[in-house]
């Protein structure tokens, strides 16, 4: 159970963090009525516990038990700073994406008690 859970609460702590340094001047770090389109991968066999989420929304979304190679499109409102962030626990050979508006952008993967971590800071 407590492992299950290691990822939603790495992912919290982060989002909640960052969520924390924003610059929420004039205008509330929003930079307009920009989008982004950002798809989250996991590519891998078998299934894993995903938990994905953008700091612009704060709004973390897990999906138990997904069957891998798995893949979501979100658009989120641009702020001045935003982490991108996708988890899974579980699966085998996972490794994992982050693209943003058709771009495949830098990651910083690592892997911890057998969780898999992907982030990027816009």
């Amino acid at each position: 159970m407590a492992r299950r859970l290691l990822p939603v609460a790495v992912l919290a702590m982060v989002l909640i963090g960052v969520a924390g340094c924003r610059d929420l001047g004039p205008g509330g770090g929003q930079t307009g009525n920009k989008t982004s389109t950002v798809v989250y991968a996991i590519t891998g066999h078998g299934t894993a516990n995903v938990a994905y989420a953008a700091t612009a929304t704060q709004q973390l979304t897990r999906k138990p038990s997904v069957r891998l190679p798995w893949r979501t499109t979100v658009v989120t409102t641009d702020h001045s700073e935003t982490v991108y962030r996708v988890t899974a626990d579980g699966g085998s050979g996972t490794d994992c994406s982050i693209t943003v508006n058709g771009v495949v952008v830098t990651v910083t993967r690592t892997t911890q008690h057998g969780v898999l971590d992907c982030s990027f800071v816009k």
